[in-house]
C-alpha cells in the first residue's frame, strides 16, 4: 500500500536555494548560542524546501534528488567546519559546544 502511495507523488526537484548561505568565519565574533541559532534556521530554511513526500520516498529507498541535495549541504557544511577547525584550532571547543546548545541537534560530527 505505502509503495502504490510513493508511486503517485510526483518527484521534485530541489529548489535552487537549496545551500548553505553561512560560512564558519562569519561566527569568529558570534557567542555559542549565537552560532548555534544560524546553524538552526540554516537547517529550517533547507527543511522548508523538502516535501515530507520526497522524505518518505528517499526512505523507501527511492532515488529522491531534493533528500539527496539535502544531505550533500549537510556534508557541505561539516566539511566546511572542520576545514575551519583545522586551521582554528582554539575554537574547536566553541563548536563542541554548539553541538550541546543546538536545538536541532546537529547529528553531524563537526568538532573533531
Amino acid at each position: 500500500m505505502v509503495e502504490k502511495i510513493v508511486e503517485l507523488v510526483e518527484p521534485t526537484c530541489p529548489s535552487p536555494n537549496l545551500f548553505w548561505h553561512w560560512e564558519p568565519r562569519q561566527a569568529k565574533d558570534l557567542h555559542v548560542e549565537q552560532i548555534a541559532d544560524v546553524i538552526n534556521r540554516g537547517t529550517l530554511s533547507l527543511l522548508a524546501h523538502v516535501r515530507f513526500e520526497d522524505c518518505l520516498r528517499h526512505a523507501l529507498d527511492y532515488a529522491e534528488r531534493s533528500v539527496e541535495t539535502l544531505v550533500s549541504q549537510y556534508r557541505c557544511i561539516a566539511f566546511r567546519i572542520r576545514c575551519y577547525l583545522r586551521e582554528h584550532p582554539t575554537v574547536t571547543k566553541t563548536y563542541h559546544q554548539v553541538e550541546q546548545v543546538s536545538h536541532l541537534g546537529l547529528n553531524v560530527p563537526i568538532s573533531y
